[in-house]
């Protein structure tokens, strides 16, 4: 029959195992909390990026008369740095994220401007007046949950990928210039548009 001092080593014992078990959760806890935020970070970045990118396209626009791709952009001056390309594609690199620049090709039967990344012949009409740039993140779920789409009228949409990171992997660019709130743009994912972003917690 155990002791009351082997009791009491026994309780203690049992009262450590949980104390290191709190800490360790607590440690994990706070771990993940920090990994949001730096995520958010990233995510408010790659904003940031994209508006800056968009104000260079404008300022591109009033000098010529449309806008332009990345490489054109970067031989008339207006970028700091030479694009890069991904996934065969022309691309600016922000922290965890790519911008690229969409431009518009013409309309389809529904009267829709349809988009394109870097395209050889763009409609010289339309991309006098339309242009959008497209935030990815470069490992959805790591470095951001928000692929960001801003077209040349300011506003900001964003694409979501909390409850579905394989489709995020893809986060493939809109076909067609978002026209209203909630649209699939030929994508097969949503584009919200941008009302505010709550801080992490």
């Amino acid at each position: 029959m155990p002791t009351s001092a082997g009791r009491v080593e026994g309780t203690l014992a049992w009262w450590a195992l949980i104390a290191l078990l709190g800490a360790a959760v607590g440690y994990a806890l706070h771990a993940m909390r920090d990994e949001g935020r730096h995520m958010h970070a990233q995510e408010q970045q790659a904003l940031s990026a994209a508006e800056d990118l968009l104000a260079r396209l404008h300022e591109h626009q009033r000098a010529t008369g449309r806008y332009a791709g990345l490489e054109e952009l970067a031989q008339a001056g207006r970028l700091a740095a030479a694009p890069g390309t991904r996934d065969g594609r022309a691309s600016l690199g922000v922290p965890g994220y790519t911008l690229h620049v969409l431009l518009p090709t013409g309309t389809n039967a529904a009267g829709e401007v349809l988009l394109e990344q870097a395209p050889a012949t763009s409609d010289p009409l339309l991309v006098a007046r339309h242009v959008a740039v497209v935030a990815r993140p470069l490992r959805p779920g790591e470095d951001g949950y928000r692929a960001w789409y801003l077209d040349e009228t300011g506003r900001v949409f964003l694409q979501e990928g909390v409850s579905d990171l394989d489709a995020l992997r893809e986060t493939p660019f809109p076909r067609v210039r978002l026209p209203a709130l909630d649209s699939k743009a030929g994508s097969g994912s949503a584009w919200h548009a941008l009302e505010s972003i709550p801080e992490p917690r």
